[in-house]
């Protein structure tokens, strides 16, 4: 147990014995004093208890999801990567970690079945989830729920976005322009910050980035600094500093619009879900660039809103005790 968080109460990644009775496996949130800024490991325990030992010490991403191999020899589990999450595998004793899917798609959910037979629930950026079965390596439809919708709408094209930060930090994202979009125009652009804040935008589909892209605006959905997919010291580079180099990071997605041509510099909107809305409080505090914001569900005086939600635990490892730490909850607020 050490100073490590309890394997994870999430049913998607319960503990689970092996075939043989002698480990059990489970997911690792790291150290408590990250909270959720922490990267989650697939590990396994000895049954009769003892020491936790991870599968893939080295692999720096979020891994979710663990299931035995039906003969124990392998573990399978989600993993989370840059915009993307896949299907992978590790022996049982650890080692070289070998991806089962590929490609810019996001998994949310697969099944083991006899014989090695697997299928995957995955998304992309133009499809919504669909049930498909891993044949030599290729996937095969076997389920077609959204073959209606796609035939009666337009999607807008769904393009990565890579750029740099105002001091220099390579950030990366996702941009959906209108499905009339013309090259060489400028449109009125819409910045979308994701809530979490760790979590990240990926190829999967967006149901209401797609729908604003539809009345005519370009989608931003940049990843900024505590976003996951990118690595432990990646989501914690804004620990107790909410609002400064993530903010800077999404501000910058729309510079790099505007500097490719794709948005209107005078045609702005931001708007965001959570985090998102408090990300969107963030920008409209210190840049008045945009014509329009939403902020949803979000908080803006941290101090005052202390002890009524339920991030009280969250915020007292992040920030402390307010009455002991007054300027850095002063700071966030």
């Amino acid at each position: 147990r050490n100073d490590r968080a309890d394997c994870s109460p999430d049913f998607n990644s319960r503990p689970s014995f092996s075939p043989d009775g002698r480990s059990s496996l489970c997911v690792q949130g790291g150290p408590q004093s990250l909270i959720y800024y922490a990267v989650h490991q697939a590990v396994v325990v000895p049954a009769e208890g003892g020491q936790t030992r991870a599968l893939a010490p080295a692999l720096d991403r979020n891994t979710t999801q663990t299931r035995w191999s039906p003969d124990g020899a392998s573990v399978y589990f989600l993993l989370e990567d840059d915009r993307t999450v896949h299907l992978a595998r590790v022996a049982r004793d650890g080692g070289k970690v070998e991806p089962v899917t590929t490609g810019q798609r996001v998994l949310t959910g697969y099944a083991l079945g006899p014989e090695g037979k697997i299928a995957v629930l995955a998304a992309a950026a133009g499809m919504p989830a669909e049930v498909y079965a891993l044949e030599a390596g290729a996937m095969r439809p076997l389920s077609r729920r959204n073959e209606a919708l796609l035939a009666d709408v337009r999607l807008g094209a769904v393009s990565e976005i890579q750029y740099k930060s105002a001091d220099g930090t390579p950030i990366h994202g996702l941009m959906i322009t209108p499905p009339d979009y013309q090259a060489g125009s400028r449109y009125p652009a819409l910045l979308r910050p994701h809530g979490g804040p760790v979590g990240q935008y990926g190829h999967e589909f967006e149901e209401l980035p797609q729908f604003l892209a539809a009345q005519g605006y370009v989608v931003l959905l940049p990843n900024p600094r505590g976003s996951s997919g990118r690595g432990e010291a990646f989501q914690k580079a804004i620990w107790a500093d909410w609002g400064n180099k993530d903010a800077q990071d999404v501000l910058a997605a729309v510079d790099d619009a505007v500097r490719a041509g794709f948005a209107d510099p005078a045609r702005l909107g931001v708007g965001g879900w959570s985090y998102g809305g408090m990300m969107t409080n963030y920008l409209i505090a210190q840049d008045t660039r945009f014509k329009a914001a939403v902020s949803g569900s979000s908080i803006s005086n941290i101090l005052a809103g202390y002890g009524t939600d339920q991030y009280i635990r969250e915020y007292e490892a992040e920030l402390g005790l307010p009455w002991k730490n007054v300027d850095l909850w002063l700071k966030n607020s």
